[in-house]
């Protein structure tokens, strides 16, 4: 009777904390509900009106046979258990005689979380012959009481526990449908923290790439909101993931469609090698995913998780505790080679990377073994202000400010100042011309200042003013120079007017002499005027530095632009 007592007492606290788990099977998880989803107390009403009846097994003749309710393990309360298979039918009952071989044996056990008998094993007979309950409460009426708590034990087939997270019950309701794809008018710019595009993609940008996909899995998980076979644990583009998670090369998960980066390899839990899907702690950047909250009414409580650029269906999320549960299929792992979105702002990348957080230099490795790189010099005024603006564009991987298109090696600010050297102040920029075209930079960098502007003397003088408008391309990349000749003629018939711009191609990098540290990234350090230094769209960028101005070449109207 004590251990009765204490079990009533348990049963009771578990009610009130909200979470119970069901040794079903052999790693079924079920989690416990506070108030009773629609549908659940039908259900379970259904599979406890079959236990209760006790008519679970019957002879050719229509007699009623000899079933033997045989306990195995530690019952608490012998005899209560023993009374309990009485009232569902059994006509005998023990605990280990065995002897009579005209019965049919049934074996079942205690079950502590949910203070029930759980059918062990039965023979192997037609359903129509013998079938025996799941599971037995040990008071009669126990379970109307637990439903009545917010409790629901049973599926209606008495499979398994049914629960919040019931996959069967979730599958055959079928309710989810990810809302994939934008109208044009609803598409915006936007940029994650860590640098990524999520400007959502059209519904024909998705369709387009769905085309691609290897296999159906992948369009049914990612267009259809369905889940992978259990145990199916391979990525779209063929990765198969068994074993310790800590036997995998470095590598990153993106969305098979649009690209964006979701995991790291560095991020799956180890749980992922006894379970049917991928589990994650975390994702790379919350923003990348979405969740999706079921609807008050569904009977399926699961968070679905959803890619933020596509709205294509992941799979599901389970608190902080248990994390992710993705479907490999709607997924390519990323190594070495192309297949990840680009970096588009790596001023955001730079800044939010922790190089104590594995996940972010397994990301920095992809990125930067994935990012074409290519460079030219530009000139347009002080470089403080044209680096700046340069920066802001994207697609830029970076920048430094120095002196070029003069004679002097190795000059300082103050020689350049004073005149002398040929230099002009100038800014190497790297970019990746997969985000950034290189016509597009030319084009924002010709818009950036008046590229007529000329003086015969003086910091705008043409070929030795040191705030003169030129483009040095460098040796290696002569395709450049077709692409430069093309912008400069077209600005120069926008304009009607010849222009100032100098043009030298065949530059060699150690023609360009790095400036002072205290002019590297001189606006962004010294909080210049408030600055902002966030990545625009090209839309953006030029409402706000293209700034060009009309001007007469070599005439004294010049419109000076503003230095200070």
């Amino acid at each position: 009777q004590a251990c009765f007592v204490i079990m009533r007492v348990a049963q009771l606290l578990v009610s009130v904390i909200g979470i119970i788990y069901l040794d079903v099977g052999d790693s079924f998880l079920v989690r416990g509900r506070r108030q009773p989803i629609d549908g659940a107390v039908d259900k379970a009403n259904v599979a406890f009106a079959r236990i209760n009846s006790g008519q679970f097994a019957e002879k050719e003749n229509g007699d009623q046979p000899k079933v033997k309710g045989i306990l195995v393990g530690v019952i608490p309360n012998e005899d209560q258990a023993l009374n309990a298979l009485a009232l569902r039918g059994f006509t005998t009952s023990s605990v280990s005689d065995t002897d009579d071989d005209d019965a049919i044996e049934v074996f079942y056990t205690w079950n502590a979380a949910s203070g029930m008998l759980k059918l062990v094993s039965s023979p192997a007979m037609d359903p129509s012959v013998l079938s025996p309950p799941q599971w037995i409460p040990l008071v009669h009426d126990q379970e109307n009481v637990l439903i009545r708590n917010g409790w629901s034990f049973l599926d209606v087939d008495e499979s398994e526990a049914l629960s919040a997270f019931d996959i069967d019950a979730a599958n055959k309701e079928g309710s989810f449908q990810p809302k994939w794809g934008e109208q044009e008018k609803d598409r915006v710019w936007r940029i994650s923290s860590m640098g990524f595009s999520l400007a959502p993609m059209s519904r024909e940008q998705v369709l387009r790439e769905s085309e691609s996909l290897l296999d159906d899995i992948s369009k049914a998980v990612l267009l259809e909101g369905e889940t992978d076979p259990p145990g199916r644990k391979q990525t779209q583009n063929g990765y198969q993931i068994q074993g310790s998670v800590h036997e995998l090369e470095g590598g990153i998960f993106c969305c098979a469609i649009g690209n964006l980066p979701l995991f790291t390899t560095g991020d799956l839990s180890p749980t992922t090698a006894s379970s049917g899907w991928l589990s994650f702690s975390r994702p790379i950047c919350q923003e990348h995913v979405l969740y999706i909250s079921p609807d008050q009414a569904s009977l399926d409580r699961r968070i679905e998780v959803v890619c933020a650029k596509t709205k294509c269906h992941l799979g599901h999320y389970f608190g902080p505790s248990e994390g992710y549960c993705i479907n490999a299929s709607c997924l390519n792992l990323v190594t070495s080679h192309k297949g990840m979105a680009p970096v588009v702002s790596w001023v955001s990348f730079e800044r939010s990377w922790d190089p104590n957080v594995p996940s972010c230099n397994i990301l920095r490795e992809c990125a930067q073994c994935q990012t074409r790189k290519q460079s030219i010099i530009l000139g347009g005024g002080c470089f403080w202000h044209v680096e700046l603006a340069i920066r802001r564009l994207p697609g830029v991987i970076g920048t430094r400010v120095g002196y070029a298109g003069g004679s002097v090696a190795n000059p300082t600010y103050e020689q350049v100042c004073g005149g002398d050297t040929g230099h002009a102040e100038t800014v190497w920029v790297d970019f990746d011309p997969d985000v950034l075209s290189p016509r597009v930079l030319v084009d924002c960098f010709l818009a950036l200042h008046d590229p007529t502007k000329v003086r015969s003397h003086g910091k705008h003088a043409e070929r030795t003013g040191q705030y003169r408008s030129c483009i040095f391309v460098l040796d290696n990349h002569t395709t450049l120079q077709g692409t430069v000749n093309e912008a400069l003629e077209s600005c120069r018939s926008h304009l009607g007017k010849a222009l100032a711009t100098e043009f030298r191609t065949g530059f060699y990098p150690d023609q360009f002499w790095e400036a002072e540290i205290r002019h590297q990234r001189h606006n962004e350090r010294s909080s210049y005027k408030n600055v902002d230094v966030h990545t625009l769209s090209l839309r953006k960028w030029l409402e706000i530095f293209g700034s060009r101005t009309n001007s007469t070449f070599g005439s004294a109207q010049t419109i000076e632009l503003d230095e200070a």
